[in-house]
């Protein structure tokens, strides 16, 4: 099935027709499911409760942050501190946020002028070139909090749904290498915001499903590969060691998450990956399976929303 999908991406390069003319009834079951795999944080992370710890929230910012990341975030209580980190221009960075000088410095905006959220619960980081960036810029908080007050950090990341897994596969990957941002961080979770279908998202992109298609496939493809210490070594924009082509005129002409704007990116993998080691999958495919043990594909999202009114 995934290579019948990824065949199908391979194949649309222009805005498609009905998502029925394109997908069979099977095919957009399992995008479903795959975005609910997508979107589910475990088994890096679990949900837990609330708790006396300094509170945290903090976002990897990319297109989404406006439409759906800055109403979550002005409705945290007052005492929480906001972590607002992006890069200036990369792969999900709108125009709009090139024009303020940063994905963060956009939400900033937003957060302040429509929802009155004040500017000094914010912390904003714009140098980041990959999702590992932000990461890393929320855990260096969090350790600066423990330095200087001795609490620890209750930590929440809010996120696009289907790009959540891949940032928890990394997330444990990092604390996993960092002893003092594991004594720094009590608890971390991930809210889930955004399309919830492949026709939701597919809406959300003007009705390309070929973009919708690509995103999801793409999280997909480099789950395991972006799931370690280095991350930064399998974006899709700055990757080492791949080759890159130009953005195709359907992708630049589009004002989507896929907007190239004349940014290079990564050609796209034609064959499909095995779900992550730490579900029992490393290498080869057989069909549904991978090396001999079924996909967990019907996971749901398990996620917190403590901090949240």
């Amino acid at each position: 099935m995934m290579r019948r999908l990824f065949e199908i991406r391979a194949a649309l390069g222009f805005p498609s027709a009905n998502a029925g003319d394109v997908f069979k009834p099977a095919e957009l079951r399992a995008l479903d499911k795959l975005l609910g795999f997508l979107s589910d944080p475990a088994p890096y992370f679990q949900p837990g409760n609330a708790t006396d710890n300094a509170q945290l929230v903090a976002v990897c910012g990319n297109w989404y942050d406006l439409p759906h990341k800055a109403q979550i975030l002005a409705r945290t209580p007052k005492t929480t501190e906001l972590l607002l980190a992006g890069g200036r221009a990369e792969r999900l960075t709108s125009a709009d946020a090139e024009r303020v000088g940063g994905e963060p410095l956009l939400l900033q905006r937003r957060l302040v002028e429509k929802y009155g959220v004040d500017v000094r619960r914010t912390i904003v980081w714009s140098g980041s070139r990959v999702t590992n960036h932000n990461l890393l810029a929320a855990l260096a908080y969090a350790k600066q909090v423990r330095d200087f007050t001795q609490r620890r950090s209750d930590t929440t990341f809010v996120e696009e749904r289907f790009l959540v897994r891949r940032e928890a596969a990394s997330l444990a990957h990092l604390l996993g290498a960092d002893a003092a941002a594991r004594d720094a961080v009590a608890s971390v979770r991930f809210h889930g915001v955004g399309a919830r279908s492949f026709a939701a998202l597919t809406r959300l992109h003007r009705g390309r499903h070929d973009i919708a298609l690509a995103l999801l496939l793409g999280e997909f493809d480099r789950l395991e590969r972006y799931a370690t210490a280095h991350g930064n070594s399998s974006t899709t924009t700055h990757g080492t060691g791949s080759a890159r082509t130009p953005c195709s005129a359907a992708a630049r002409s589009t004002a989507s998450a896929c907007r190239c704007a004349g940014i290079w990116r990564r050609s796209a993998r034609r064959t499909p990956r095995c779900w992550p080691k730490a579900e029992s999958c490393s290498s080869g495919r057989r069909g549904s399976r991978c090396r001999g043990r079924r996909r967990r594909a019907e996971l749901g999202v398990r996620g917190s929303r403590v901090l949240f009114k």
